[in-house]
């Protein structure tokens, strides 16, 4: 019979793939993939590799920020040691011109310089020395005459007496001296009591 033309019903069909016709559960698993690809719950691994990608994050923001503590306690040292050292030298050269002058005034006395000029010297010497110490904010403590303060004052002795109220500061035995709101030193004094 000749050839017509057309085709025969079965011929305009399109054939399963291979992989279908061997395995029917294909198209099955495929709807699954798509599903868990549209949001479905990770496996156990995905959420794994995530919680390790996120422990490493964490870990980094916290080795940076350990390594900034450190920088910045390296620099507070540092500064604190550069003002340290400024202080130092600003004391220093205050002092040089002090212990200048108490060394001319030991060169007049061995040349037989009068007592009155050497007096004199050695209180400039002093007066030199106390300037150089208030510009550190360091003064004396007043003690004569005033209430014991066991923050200023420091009792080595007590002396009888009916002219003072008790507790007044009788007489300084050595100087205290503070600096700027704190106490370098405290005044060693004798303090009245009843007699």
């Amino acid at each position: 019979m000749p050839h017509s033309g057309k085709k025969h019903p079965r011929e305009t069909q399109p054939e399963a793939p291979i992989e279908s016709q061997m395995n029917p559960q294909n198209s099955a698993t495929d709807g699954e993939g798509k599903a868990r690809a549209e949001g479905a719950t990770p496996s156990l691994e995905e959420q794994l590799a995530s919680a390790l990608d996120e422990r490493d994050r964490m870990r980094d923001q916290m080795l940076r920020a350990f390594a900034e503590v450190q920088n910045q306690r390296k620099r507070l040292a540092n500064e604190r040691d550069a003002m340290r050292q400024f202080i130092l030298e600003e004391l220093m050269s205050g002092m040089i011109p002090v212990l200048d002058n108490l060394e001319r005034s030991l060169a007049a006395a061995d040349a037989g310089a009068s007592r009155e000029s050497l007096l004199e010297g050695v209180r400039g010497v002093e007066r030199q020395f106390r300037t150089v110490l208030e510009s550190f904010h360091v003064k004396r403590i007043n003690a004569k005459g005033k209430m014991f303060d066991p923050n200023l004052h420091e009792a080595v002795s007590t002396v009888a007496t009916a002219e003072l109220p008790e507790g007044t500061v009788v007489e300084e035995i050595e100087s205290g001296y503070t600096i700027r709101e704190g106490v370098l030193r405290p005044a060693k004094v004798q303090v009245a009591k009843r007699s």
